[in-house]
């Protein structure tokens, strides 16, 4: 009876599940979404399975179609009540988008809200002061003093941060850059 072999993601919503060997037939249980499931390893949450296509008949891969990932997390993929392919599982890292800021618009005198395209990963690179540079927009030379970064909504994967300033005056132009 077939099982997984391995799994990898060749793009950021695609999963390639490879089996050992092809099992002896087609058969629709093995393209039915709730039949695999996908679990991040580190917060043990579930990711959304949209489809799942077979490679040729008899099928010795699928392409899983999914919803985001955490870009760098470790996954594992399991299937369970298909007809000719033994309930199996394989561990791989995610690979997304690259996250980029959808918006940066001010929420009070002193503070900035960035908002991201996708969750980010709560760790010192999401909340370090250093990870961010404020200027003025006429003279880049002019920097905002940033006092504090805030994920909101303080979770695990913060779909955005609060960054709390010094220095801003009233009615100038600002830019947030994030260096690289």
């Amino acid at each position: 009876m077939a099982q997984i072999a391995s799994a990898s993601m060749p793009s950021a919503r695609l999963v390639r599940v490879v089996l050992d060997v092809a099992p002896g037939a087609s058969d629709p249980t093995q393209v039915v979404p709730g039949n695999w499931t996908i679990t991040n390893l580190a917060s043990a949450v579930e990711v959304g399975i949209v489809d799942v296509t077979p490679d040729t008949d008899p099928p010795l891969s699928f392409d899983i179609e999914t919803a985001d990932h955490l870009d760098g997390e470790n996954h594992e993929i399991a299937c369970a009540g298909l007809v000719g392919i033994a309930n199996s599982q394989a561990n791989y890292v995610a690979v997304g988008d690259m996250p980029y800021v959808e918006s940066a618009a001010f929420v009070g005198p002193s503070r900035v809200r960035l908002t991201f395209s996708e969750g980010m990963k709560l760790d010192t690179a999401l909340t370090a002061s250093s990870s961010y540079e404020v200027v003025e927009r006429l003279d880049t030379t002019v920097r905002v003093g940033i006092l504090e970064v805030i994920p909101r909504p303080n979770t695990t994967v913060p779909a955005f941060v609060d960054l709390v300033l010094a220095g801003v005056i009233p009615g100038r132009e600002y830019l947030v850059r994030i260096p690289t």
